[in-house]
């Protein structure tokens, strides 16, 4: 009879001290990532673009951005606040804008909202994703 340990109980141990640091979190400050995204699809121009993200009052204005503009901001912390507005302009035929803001948590969990406004043809618009408490 020996006395040793059967391999099957050493490789779940091991197994589990090469997978643990690999699942450490996505934003490695301890933040959270915030992801401001538009799609105009082709409808029409964006004017400028406001946008906020921790303490209330902070805000960055972008003017003239691209179509389809998208911006990704990291480290936000628990608590802060996130909020944007689109001001644009349709084109001759007009149609739908889309705004959309997702969070993603240092572990990784994605999260988000959106809303779509439709854009008269040639008449100014604004689409707001109002203020929001990071969890």
């Amino acid at each position: 009879m020996r006395n040793s340990i059967p391999l099957r109980a050493l490789l779940v141990p091991l197994g589990f001290l090469i997978v643990a640091p690999s699942c450490s979190g996505v934003n490695e400050g301890g933040g959270f990532t915030v992801t401001y995204r538009t799609f105009m699809n082709g409808i029409g121009t964006i004017d400028s673009v406001r946008y906020g993200l921790g303490k209330v009052g902070n805000t960055v204005k972008v003017t003239a951005p691209a179509a389809n503009w998208s911006l990704s901001v990291g480290n936000a912390a628990p608590g802060d606040s996130s909020r944007v507005i689109l001001y644009g302009r349709g084109n001759a035929t007009g149609g739908t804008v889309n705004l959309v803001r997702l969070w993603m948590t240092p572990e990784g969990v994605i999260d988000g909202d959106s809303t779509t406004v439709a854009a008269a043809p040639t008449t100014a618009f604004s689409i707001e994703l109002p203020g929001m408490v990071l969890p």
